[in-house]
């Protein structure tokens, strides 16, 4: 699973500038597989924002991420949707006969999704818009799709980056193949050399790792966005490995890193998943230091993933119904089933207040325009125009909240290191004002670009 990009402005028909939600660092889109819905979350405030029904089974369904760019991949039906980050709606399924084979590496890079079917060599580019792209390629089972779009691996001795257009391949020289691990630092592979005990950034020389262990006690970090240098841990230390040295180093007592673990450090958010008993521990690189209040226990049986973006890290439980959001100032466990969340159809219109039964907005129960909130069950509202109105009040609300992800991402960007305010500290969460839009329908796309 990859990061995603800088917030992005367009221009609305009527001039006023709309807000893309699904693009701002503080989000990303995540899968809750008892609804088979696709879910918006906010990584500062710790909330659900909003889901798309897919209208699928929830176990066959991935969210496939990168720069401003999302899919939606069921594997059982060998389709891809895209969501539209603007409208907060699907496109049309589109086949892919990459996916046939079960679930296949996919990873988004710029120029659109990359689709690769490992055994059978062959992979598909699938841009937003325009014609899938086919392709062969030599690929090994541990690949990898940077955020340009690249294909890496390892394929015999030689670490191997395909596209569309060109293969090239680098050797490994002696090293042992069932010794190397690959992880990505942005664009760059970083490679492990078990066996020689050392790693190497992109091009650049082997460094030396100053310790002495055996090869599966060495670990990478997951892949994550461009930096200078990429992590590489041991029991309790760390180094940050460049194209020509180690640059960064940190000894934290009690971390103790295995080689199942997962590790990832973005910026200033650094996080261990640790099996038997599966933990996730927040710890201060920086700081040496372990964050004891900041720990999480998981079900042994979750499937976790992790991704990282900018000083933000994701642990999504794929089965479960939470997703954790571990960012300099905290983690948080977000409800992917959250029953105040607002429920959004495939057409990016309201159709439910989060799966409890109650009428789309009045689950919202925030909304100071002078409509009736009252929470409701059963048949729809009497008054078409008093439902158009609750709908883009509950709508606005959404916007509000999405505003607020977004200036807290804004504030990790700066220059400032003070801890980001919660979305609810930004100031209240209700919309300040309504425009009324009764008698027209209204999608929650619309109305979360209105400024």
């Amino acid at each position: 699973m990859l990061g995603l990009g800088a917030l992005v402005i367009v221009s609305r028909s009527d001039g006023l500038p709309a807000v893309n939600a699904a693009v701002s660092r503080a989000t990303r889109w995540f899968v809750h597989q008892e609804t088979g819905r696709v879910v918006l979350a906010d990584g500062y405030g710790g909330r659900a924002l909003a889901s798309l029904d897919v209208g699928a089974e929830g176990g066959d369904l991935r969210v496939i991420q990168g720069g401003s760019d999302a899919y939606v991949v069921d594997d059982s039906a060998a389709e891809v949707r895209v969501i539209d980050s603007a409208a907060l709606r699907l496109s049309p399924a589109r086949g892919l006969v990459t996916l046939a084979g079960g679930r296949a590496l996919a990873g988004v890079g710029s120029t659109g999704l990359v689709v690769v079917d490992t055994d059978g060599g062959e992979a598909t580019l699938l841009p937003a818009t325009g014609e899938s792209v086919g392709f062969e390629l030599e690929v090994g089972r541990s690949a990898l799709v940077s955020p340009d779009g690249a294909i890496w691996s390892i394929v015999g001795g030689d670490v191997v980056r395909a596209t569309s257009a060109a293969t090239t391949r680098r050797s490994l020289g002696d090293t042992p193949s069932d010794t190397v691990s690959l992880s990505l630092v942005g664009n760059l592979p970083l490679i492990v050399d078990g066996a020689g005990l050392r790693a190497r950034l992109g091009d650049g020389d082997w460094v030396k790792l100053p310790v002495e262990v055996d090869s599966s006690e060495i670990i990478l970090q997951q892949p994550g966005p461009a930096h200078a240098c990429g992590w590489v841990a041991v029991n309790d230390e760390l180094w940050c490995i460049s194209e020509r040295s180690i640059v960064e180093s940190s000894e934290i007592v009690g971390l103790d890193v295995d080689g199942s673990d997962l590790l990832a450090i973005a910026g200033d958010a650094a996080a261990l998943v640790r099996r038997g008993p599966t933990r996730i521990i927040r710890f201060d690189w920086r700081g040496n230091a372990i964050l004891q209040d900041e720990a999480a226990s998981v079900s042994s049986s979750a499937t976790l993933t992790v991704s990282a973006t900018i000083d933000l890290i994701w642990v999504d439980d794929l089965a479960g119904k939470f997703v954790w959001a571990i960012n300099p100032w905290g983690m948080k466990a977000i409800d992917k089933n959250d029953l105040s969340t607002l429920v959004l159809g495939e057409d990016g219109r309201v159709v439910g207040g989060g799966g409890d039964g109650v009428t789309p907005v009045a689950a919202m129960c925030a909304c100071p325009c002078g409509i009736a909130c009252a929470r409701r069950s059963g048949s729809a509202l009497s008054a078409p125009a008093q439902r158009a109105a609750e709908a883009e009040c509950a709508n606005e609300e959404l916007r509000a909240r999405v505003r607020a992800a977004e200036q807290a991402s804004e504030r990790v960007r700066g220059a400032s290191r003070e801890r980001p305010r919660s979305a609810s500290e930004h100031g209240p969460d209700r919309p300040r004002s309504c425009s009324g839009a009764a008698g027209r329908k209204t999608h929650a796309g619309e109305l979360l670009g209105r400024a």
